[in-house]
């Protein structure tokens, strides 16, 4: 049932106006039509989130395309001349503060060309967050290695403690997820990653341009992967990227991103003797691509400003309600996430929450951009391609257990959060709306807990 307008207490609509009153908000004064405000939010306003890189679509990322169209080539590779693609590489690696860059299809691809770079195969184990998108865990399997995994704690991310709970003499290296626009601990990560000799990869997807103490997530570790799908900040649909600071790994993942061949647009003089020929994928990306990413880069840090600057109301209107937590960040100020997370007591009270929000058209979910992989039914049931396949085969692949049973901290975590989707051009009336929506929902269910 949808809320009555009997049920949205004008209390609250008093409490918002004191605490917004004394300043505006992008350009809008949020005392003008105060009255109004409050009549209109009597009835269920739908708000919608909606994707944030296309938003900012305009006449660059026209113009790129145009420029591909004209030039009647969409193919990266035209002689020595750097096109769309290479550019973009060039671009991105000085936005990133890296040493390389490699253009690639998406950002699965780019933790294939991480795994075949670093040399993890058979016989290796790589840890993995119990809690994230699937290329984590697939991308481990095809290369043959045993994927690991380690719970995360309120932080979504993964729990330093249990990744060094989890490490074996086969481990190889670790994949961190920087998670829905939040960094890792990457102090106690790569202290563990120092002290046992691992490789860190460092999932970048879902947080291009965050920072960790100042620092460009991606650039902390071994290998840093992005990925420019619709769900991401900037996209050009679908994309990836990997960078590095390593000579050595940046070539071999160039070459296996290209049928294992080296293109002479890559500076091959020092290099012919790191990786010799080999089989590879085609992992190529299209001039198409690579356009409309040059037009979205520049875009990056004013699609951040934006989504902080509405998230900050947000918070600032709804900190002080009991009964709910936040989720915890290792660096609040370098986040780039375009949602609030919303930590309940246990899941029962999550389920209410989502339900009653869900009844006031907010775009509010359980934790979505990722899953918890140990109980998927094709993880439990250690599925491949082909039922030799080296990754389950030797004796630690047969033995190792998923499941529930194996990362309860991280279903407790998962079970009791939840996820507010944050628009871009969320306007000073659906922010007041969302904060007026939570605090209702926080005030009947706080009559039904008493």
């Amino acid at each position: 049932m949808l809320p009555s307008s009997n049920s949205l207490p004008r209390r609250k609509f008093i409490t918002l106006n004191g605490l917004l009153a004394a300043g505006t908000f992008l350009g809008f004064g949020l005392q003008k039509g105060w009255s109004q405000v409050v009549q209109q939010t009597q009835k269920v306003l739908r708000v919608v989130a909606g994707f944030t890189g296309p938003r900012y679509y305009g006449a660059e990322e026209k113009e790129g395309l145009l420029q591909v169209v004209e030039s009647r080539y969409p193919f990266r590779y035209k002689g020595h001349t750097p096109t769309q693609v290479r550019l973009f590489e060039q671009e991105f690696t000085t936005y990133m503060g890296s040493t390389y860059c490699l253009a690639v299809t998406s950002g699965t691809a780019a933790l294939n060309c991480a795994m075949a770079a670093l040399g993890v195969g058979p016989g290796d184990e790589v840890i993995v967050p119990a809690c994230t998108w699937w290329s984590d865990y697939t991308t481990v399997v095809q290369a043959g290695a045993l994927p690991v995994f380690a719970d995360i704690d309120t932080s979504l991310n993964i729990d330093p403690a249990d990744v060094e709970r989890k490490i074996s003499p086969r481990t190889k290296a670790i994949i961190v997820v920087h998670l829905l626009g939040s960094s890792c601990n990457m102090d106690a990560l790569m202290d563990l990653a120092r002290r046992y000799r691992l490789q860190v990869v460092e999932d970048c997807a879902q947080s291009p341009g965050a920072t960790y103490k100042g620092q460009k997530l991606g650039t902390l570790g071994d290998i840093g992967i992005y990925s420019f799908n619709i769900y991401k900040l900037m996209t050009a649909g679908e994309g990836g990227a990997l960078v590095t600071h390593s000579e050595e790994l940046f070539f071999k993942a160039a070459r296996y991103h290209d049928m294992g061949y080296l293109h002479r647009v890559f500076d091959m003089a020092a290099t012919q003797n790191l990786m010799p020929e080999c089989p590879g994928e085609n992992y190529r990306m299209s001039e198409f691509t690579g356009a409309v990413l040059r037009a979205q880069l520049p875009k990056l840090d004013t699609m951040i400003r934006d989504l902080r600057q509405r998230k900050k109301v947000i918070y600032q209107g709804i900190a002080a309600l009991s009964g709910i937590a936040f989720r915890h960040y290792d660096d609040a100020e370098g986040e780039t996430g375009a949602y609030i997370h919303l930590l309940l007591p246990d899941s029962t009270s999550r389920d209410r929450w989502l339900e009653a929000l869900q009844a006031w058209q907010l775009p509010v979910t359980e934790v979505s951009g990722s899953v918890v992989l140990p109980i998927q039914e094709s993880v439990l049931n250690k599925r491949t391609r082909h039922p030799q396949w080296p990754s389950f085969s030797t004796p630690e692949g047969k033995s190792i257990v998923y499941g529930p049973e194996s990362c309860q901290p991280t279903l407790d975590v998962y079970n009791r959060m939840l996820q507010l989707n944050v628009g871009a051009g969320f306007t000073p009336d659906e922010i007041r709306y969302c904060i007026a929506s939570i605090q209702a929902v926080a005030d009947t269910l706080r009559g039904v807990h008493s």
